[in-house]
């Protein structure tokens, strides 16, 4: 009777030291974003921003989901925080909103047909609005429509411009183009 105990005390903690080898570490702050980039397969982009507790630090996992598996995407999942991402209705291009750092966003511009392969995309344009913000992105073919209450092309900073306005821009995906569309419309 002893023998036997003392084999389902060693059972019982095999399968719980496995259990543990097993575990993960991380802990998700966010709930997992996945937005579809395929063409003609189901291809999901999925990002998630989370707490290694192990090694104490912040890190964003990037990843491809095709038919259910994950596939690594090299090159991403550098440590900035992904808040959104818009594919464009090519599905050539996607526009991601990332966190610059200290809370202001950073707009990045990238290919999706490396993406589709697990490979790191060209990045074709970036914009920081710093120390403005960004909202309304959309697209319109393949350039981004977006607002900000920063003009780009001037720091307002150093201009001493006291008064904030919203600036309508349209950015070309496939040559990093900027253009300012309409007239500045002042935010009271």
């Amino acid at each position: 009777m002893k023998k036997i105990l003392t084999a389902a005390y060693l059972a019982a903690a095999l399968l719980l030291l496995g259990a543990c080898a097993r575990q993960n570490n991380h802990i998700s702050l966010d709930e997992l974003n996945c937005v579809e980039v395929g063409l003609e397969e189901e291809t999901s982009f999925c990002w998630a921003y989370t707490y290694v507790e192990y090694g104490n630090y912040y890190e964003n996992e990037v990843y491809l989901l095709k038919g259910g598996r994950r596939q690594e995407v090299a090159g991403m999942g550098d440590g900035s925080e992904i808040n959104t991402m818009l594919v464009s209705p090519s599905k050539m291009y996607a526009a991601l909103e990332e966190n610059g750092g200290e809370g202001h966003p950073y707009l990045a511009i990238i290919t999706l047909a490396e993406l589709r392969q697990g490979r790191k995309p060209r990045y074709m344009a970036g914009y920081d609005p710093y120390p403005g913000s960004l909202w309304e992105m959309r697209w319109q073919g393949d350039k981004l429509l977006f607002n900000t209450d920063k003009e780009l092309s001037v720091d307002n900073v150093a201009s001493g411009e006291i008064r904030t306005y919203s600036i309508t821009y349209s950015l070309d995906a496939a040559t990093g183009e900027l253009a300012q569309v309409g007239e500045p419309v002042l935010l009271e």
